[in-house]
């Protein structure tokens, strides 16, 4: 999903609200990775996808990159709340290796 994000992000044109957004990341989720996107799961992930594209600003979205994977026990500043154990770092999602 994360890849996902990235996708729609780089190929916004405009910026989308949030619901669109995250329907956005559903979409391509789907389409392209053949992720089943229907579990209250994926849901949560989207949403925390969602809020964590948003808190970077738009004109940056074009260079957004990842994600980039850290040990577990590396600390993750600005963690964004959700299920996924996930921070933004500039304009890269990092993920925690679970």
């Amino acid at each position: 999903m994360i890849m996902a994000a990235v996708d729609v992000a780089r190929a916004a044109n405009t910026l989308p609200n949030k619901h669109q957004l995250q329907e956005d990341i559903i979409q391509r989720t789907t389409d392209e990775y053949a992720i089943a996107s229907g579990s209250p799961y994926a849901v949560r992930c989207a949403t925390q996808l969602t809020s964590a594209l948003l808190a970077v600003p738009f004109t940056n979205w074009n260079v957004i990159a990842g994600p980039v994977l850290v040990s577990r026990s590396a600390e993750l500043g600005n963690p964004i709340d959700g299920p996924l154990p996930l921070a933004m770092d500039q304009h890269a999602f990092v993920l925690k290796s679970f």
